[in-house]
């Protein structure tokens, strides 16, 4: 199953596990070992892709009839988040700039989960590829790069919200790579 397949499919890999949980159940877990996945090579790529999924997902919670209910649930909680971190980085400015805290204490246990989410997420990406990638660079880099890609992610489900997905939004992953951030050596090892 591809994103090219007979139909609309905007997140393929959401549409793969809706039919998959309606045929087997619950039968997913991770699996330890090398999928040869790549990322977007440039942060616009990433935004375009990143819409794709926010489409995806509310295009399985309108039209999905074999999305049970649980997991409509959730999927409807994984986006309300995602739209979430916005608002909570507005909220946090705006805490620092105006002096007051209790903004900040009355939102904390929403957005302080959300953002503990999202940077548990790219810390167990990390921690499941490290020892296919050999990075060469200062770690701070690697941070800092980490931050500019969160922030892509937290406006790309507002930029979903306000445009229409394209099929460019398929972003190709086969180009030569142009940062050495973007991907390692050993990424592309054969």
């Amino acid at each position: 199953m591809g994103w090219d397949t007979v139909g609309y499919s905007p997140a393929e890999d959401l549409t793969f596990e809706i039919r998959v949980r309606a045929h087997y159940g619950s039968v997913f877990g991770v699996l330890k070992g090398f999928a040869y996945e790549k990322g977007a090579f440039s942060l616009l790529d990433q935004l375009r892709q990143r819409r794709r999924w926010m489409h995806g997902v509310l295009f399985a919670l309108r039209r999905a009839p074999e999305l049970p209910f649980r997991r409509r649930l959730t999927l409807f909680y994984s986006a309300l988040s995602w739209y979430s971190a916005l608002p909570s980085v507005v909220i946090l400015a705006a805490s620092v700039v105006l002096r007051y805290g209790p903004i900040l204490i009355g939102t904390s246990v929403f957005t302080g989960f959300v953002w503990v989410t999202m940077a548990t997420g790219y810390l167990e990406g990390y921690r499941l590829h490290a020892e296919y990638v050999r990075w060469r660079g200062s770690y701070l880099r690697l941070f800092g790069a980490a931050l500019v890609g969160a922030f892509v992610d937290v406006l790309a489900p507002w930029y979903a919200l306000g445009t229409r997905p394209s099929r460019g939004d398929f972003i190709p992953k086969d180009r030569p790579r142009e940062d050495p951030l973007s991907a390692p050596d050993s990424w592309n090892a054969e």
